[in-house]
């Protein structure tokens, strides 16, 4: 499975450009990861706005994050639906200082199946090099198959500048593949700066499962051996989930704890057993 994730996801990252520059990556807390091909509700908004455009459900997610003994210290909230979406993050204590960030985002339709999406970040206040820092990013999803979802999502487009250079934009490609009637899904991103080559590239690859009526379990893990493992359960319209994460040996880097609410019941995902 890994050799044919890969062969695909090269398929459409060989032209990428390469010229050295400086990379601001988002840190890590509070959200939960999701492939750009795959996000599945509200946490489109920092995963990638596209879905925005095929989620129409009005829905609210409150996160909270337990790590080394303290529970809520980070949190977040997101608000989404009619294809807009708009989260907050709070993160205590990250690099020694308060972190407070601000994600507004927007989604629509192509023509049915295709749909593009775009979000601007604004770091209020954050250690150097995130403080009153802003990023705008732009994403697509196409469902080329009932089975077949490919994803694309560009951020830092703006390439604001760090220490009097431009940092280098982000490119995310990423496909998902539904099998067993959509009970199983499988997923790949490969991610890379505009300053890497391929070779360079992160991997990450996942699995998501409708284990019984309205529970979906999730794992995912990359190329440094990282991974994550969650749960989500709908039930008519309310859905609670957690989502920890582990580094390469296996050691407790953090969990994310949430519960929403949507306007309408999630039927998609109350799949019979």
């Amino acid at each position: 499975m890994k050799q044919i994730c890969r062969a695909v996801l090269m398929t459409i990252a060989l032209a990428l450009p390469s010229f050295a520059n400086e990379r601001v990556l988002p840190p890590e807390g509070v959200y939960y990861h999701r492939f750009v091909s795959s996000p599945a509700g509200p946490e489109a908004v920092w995963t990638n706005p596209a879905f925005l455009g095929q989620f129409k459900v009005i829905n609210t997610e409150y996160l909270g994050e337990y790590y080394a003994g303290r529970f809520l210290n980070n949190w977040g909230t997101v608000v989404s639906g009619d294809g807009l979406g708009i989260s907050y993050r709070r993160l205590e204590n990250f690099m020694g200082s308060l972190y407070n960030e601000y994600i507004f985002a927007l989604g629509a339709e192509l023509n049915p199946g295709t749909s593009w999406g775009a979000s601007y970040k604004y770091i209020r206040n954050g250690p150097a090099p995130y403080n009153k820092r802003h990023f705008w990013n732009i994403g697509l999803l196409i469902n080329s198959s009932p089975q077949l979802t490919l994803g694309v999502l560009f951020s830092n487009l703006n390439r604001g500048r760090l220490e009097g250079r431009r940092t280098d934009f982000e490119q995310i490609y990423s496909f998902t593949y539904k099998m067993l009637k959509d009970k199983i899904s499988l997923s790949a991103d490969i991610s890379l700066s505009s300053g890497q080559s391929l070779s360079k590239a992160e991997w990450n690859y996942g699995i998501e499962a409708i284990a019984a009526r309205g529970l979906k379990i999730y794992a995912n893990m990359d190329d440094s051996r990282k991974f994550q493992l969650g749960f989500k359960f709908n039930y008519d319209k309310y859905f609670v989930g957690n989502q920890g994460r582990y580094n390469s040996d296996g050691r407790h880097a953090g969990s994310t704890a949430y519960i929403g609410y949507a306007i309408q019941p999630q039927a998609s995902n109350l799949r019979e057993k």
